[in-house]
């Protein structure tokens, strides 16, 4: 402890220089850092816990890791607040419960994550179950489902997901009870939609169970405490009792400190901060988004002119204002936006539709299309490239709408509209969306959003078809792209939605699907296609109408699959009746390709169940349908499984051809896969039938898969022949040469 405070004290004596709103200034502040001990602690001893070795074995608990995916602080991070966290900390022991409220960019994220960061290290023996952050962002699907995967993932790791979605939740109901633990809850105000009368991200049957949720973890004895963030004052479906703190603007000493961080990033100059720069921080109220905005235009302008026109800005403002939004952060826009170049002032809104981040790729792949230069009312870029996939399979973009656009995003992070996550991408502040909109909404007709929205959708299903190559060629690159973009992914999601887009529907949903697979996010993925379902139709007939049947089997087909997978053998069977129903009432459903795979399922199912007899003859039908076709990997898969189905049920004879005797494949595999007569019992060859099936159920681990020209390793969603036979050419785009037709069908590139 001493040689802390000591390299503490040293640091500041070697950097004496502070930021303050007039320059940096010497302080001897060396001494501040002390340390006194007011009695004597002595900590009890630490038993370590015997397991009973005859106790079944458990999903145990394990210590939380220090970071537990809490978002980094923002540029500028927590500025002072230092009384706030403390009265915070104060209520927290008091209240399991405390709504933290204030309108948007007041500073209740920063502050939140300061809590958490403190209680993660400095003062984890108050929590030391872990502190467990989420985020209901009204671009992203969460719900129960996604706060209770966090938490289990975090403390038991990724076989928690394993657990069926109820015993998830009581497991982590227990968790919570019995170990002190912290959740932070930020935007709550989406999850019943804001403001009010606006749609929620829970529906009014799952608020209930998030409400209920919230009271077990917090009144059990542990002293779990859970502190909630939102733009209103009081959250009326919450049932449990809570304390209520109202969050505004920096204190003056605190202001001062933000000032002089923002002067010292924007080069403002210390003469700039005289009287009327005092008079603008006081007319801006300590709101630390609009002094971010507001104050580096200093730079280039004396601080009577902002002050004057932030003035005259303020006085046009309509009573009342928008809820959860302050008056002089909308007035720092407006006085930002005014101040930018006409070309950047007709381009901007458009960020609008965007959903946190903004990728310079596929905003400049958008801006070069004609659609959008006659919709925008300007052309950005000329003479572009209107190809997204470069020939190699990469993304590309003219070098001209690269850069205008580049010169764009830059102008907005000068604004301090932006801020860089890297040189090609950038966050959106949750409060800009909404004054683009407005600007948006002006500047063109309900006709052109609906186009520019169009676009988007357009290139997002092109991105979404790059990602889901990127899955399987590089996980972890995949990985972090499609969680990266998710906001935008399910923006355009909805809006294909809207529109009635079901083939980009599908694009759009498949990389998506795939990192929740990946995750292990069953219970969120279901959600999610239930949500699409309420759009398309849960019926075949109710599909139909809406000319999405196509999506519909697409959507009951994976579902299947991953309940087969889960062991959720019912419900399997329920969709694949359904699936089965409808494709029998066509005109060629006893011999269409998907109607074998409905039978392939049905066939896995009867072999987890153990009934291998019921099997074969699943497993037989599809095999009438699809042999003798170009898909030979599949009739391997069925002809293996039907082979060990048989072995199962102690039958020597073949699963077809009724020819006598004990088969295994041919050497010729895989290019005949076909049984022929020899001594010995029913084996497959490891080197050919085993591998056919390891290849079809996605078990081969990464990059083990066989090197054949043209062919790309499948993503474990497309392992079965149901998404190899249900994904069709509707749905795609461009044609990606020398990639083998069995997996273009399934993903999506013939």
């Amino acid at each position: 402890m001493a040689a802390s405070v000591a390299a503490v004290r040293r640091a500041l004596m070697d950097s004496p220089e502070r930021a303050t709103a007039h320059g940096k200034r010497v302080f001897w502040d060396w001494q501040t850092p002390a340390v006194y001990q007011s009695r004597r602690y002595l900590p009890p001893a630490i038993a370590q816990h015997q397991p009973d070795p005859l106790a079944p074995p458990v999903i145990q608990p394990e210590a939380p890791p220090d970071d537990l995916q809490i978002p980094a602080p923002g540029q500028y991070g927590l500025a002072g607040r230092q009384a706030e966290l403390r009265q915070l900390e104060r209520i927290l022991q008091a209240q399991s419960v405390v709504l933290l409220s204030g309108d948007a960019g007041v500073g209740k994220t920063e502050l939140a994550l300061a809590l958490c960061r403190w209680f993660l290290k400095p003062a984890r023996a108050a929590y030391p179950g872990g502190v467990f952050y989420t985020a209901f962002e009204a671009s992203h699907p969460a719900g129960l489902e996604r706060v209770v995967h966090e938490i289990g993932t975090a403390v038991a790791g990724l076989d928690f997901a394993d657990l069926p979605a109820e015993r998830q939740r009581r497991w982590v109901a227990a968790y919570l009870q019995e170990n002190p633990s912290l959740l932070v809850w930020d935007n709550l105000e989406n999850v019943a939609g804001f403001p009010d009368g606006a749609p929620g991200l829970l529906t009014a049957a799952e608020l209930p169970n998030l409400a209920q949720f919230l009271s077990e973890a917090t009144t059990g004895p542990a002293g779990t405490g859970a502190l909630l963030l939102s733009r209103r004052a009081a959250e009326d479906w919450l049932p449990t009792p809570y304390a209520a703190v109202a969050l505004v603007g920096l204190t003056e000493y605190d202001r001062l400190g933000l000032a002089a961080a923002l002067m010292e990033k924007a080069g403002v100059p210390a003469s700039r901060a005289g009287g009327d720069f005092a008079e603008l921080l006081e007319l801006l109220g300590g709101h630390p988004l609009a002094m971010q905005i507001a104050i580096p235009p200093v730079k280039d302008v004396p601080a009577s002119v902002v002050l004057g026109e932030m003035r005259r800005l303020l006085g046009q403002q309509p009573d009342g204002g928008e809820p959860g939004r302050s008056a002089v952060l909308t007035v720092a826009m407006e006085y930002a936006f005014s101040r930018m170049s006409r070309r950047n002032r007709t381009h901007l809104p458009f960020l609008a539709l965007f959903q946190r981040r903004v990728m310079l790729d596929v905003l400049s792949h958008i801006a070069e299309e004609r659609v959008y230069g006659q919709v925008m009312g300007g052309d950005l870029t000329a003479a572009a490239s209107r190809s997204l996939l470069s020939p190699e399979g990469g993304m590309q973009s003219s070098g001209r709408s690269y850069a205008a656009c580049r010169t764009l995003l830059r102008a907005a992070q000068a604004a301090g509209f932006l801020e860089p996550v890297s040189p090609s991408v950038y966050q959106i502040n949750p409060a800009l969306p909404w004054f683009l909109g407005r600007k948006l909404g002006a500047q063109t007709s309900g006709g052109g959003i609906r186009q520019l929205e169009t676009e988007f959708v357009r290139v997002y299903a092109d991105t979404a078809d790059y990602f889901m190559e990127s899955l399987y060629e590089n996980q972890d690159t995949g990985v972090t792209a499609v969680l990266a973009e998710e906001g935008n992914l399910t923006q355009a999601l909805g809006l294909a939605l809207e529109y009635r887009q079901w083939d980009n529907a599908q694009l759009l949903i498949q990389p998506l699907a795939q990192v929740y697979r990946m995750q292990k996010r069953f219970p969120e993925l279901r959600r999610l296609r239930g949500q699409l379902l309420d759009a398309v139709g849960h019926t075949a007939s109710e599909a139909a109408g809406n000319g999405a049947v196509d999506f519909w089997q697409y959507l009951l087909g994976t579902d299947a699959m991953e309940s087969v997978e889960l062991m959720d053998l019912d419900r399997a069977d329920t969709l694949n009746r359904q699936l089965l129903d409808y494709l029998l009432e066509q005109p060629d459903g006893q011999t269409d390709p998907r109607t074998a795979a409905v039978y392939h399922q049905n066939g896995l199912i009867a072999t987890r169940r153990g009934r291998y007899d019921a099997a074969s003859e699943w497993l037989e039908k599809g095999l009438e349908i699809i042999d003798g076709g170009d898909d030979q990997e599949s009739i391997a898969d069925a002809t293996l499984l039907s082979g060990r189905c048989a072995t199962s049920n102690g039958s020597t004879a073949p699963p077809k051809n009724g020819m006598p005797g004990r088969w295994t494949f041919t050497s010729a595999c895989p290019t005949t896969k076909r049984w022929s007569k020899i001594s010995g019992p029913w084996v497959p060859r490891p080197t050919c039938g085993l591998s056919m099936m390891r290849r079809a159920t996605g078990i081969t681990a990464p990059g083990k898969w066989p090197k054949r020209t043209g062919m790309k390793q499948p993503p474990p969603i497309f392992s079965i022949p149901w998404a190899r036979l249900t994904i069709r050419s509707t749905c795609l785009r461009r044609p990606n040469p020398g990639i083998s037709r069995r997996w273009a069908c399934a993903t999506g590139w013939e």
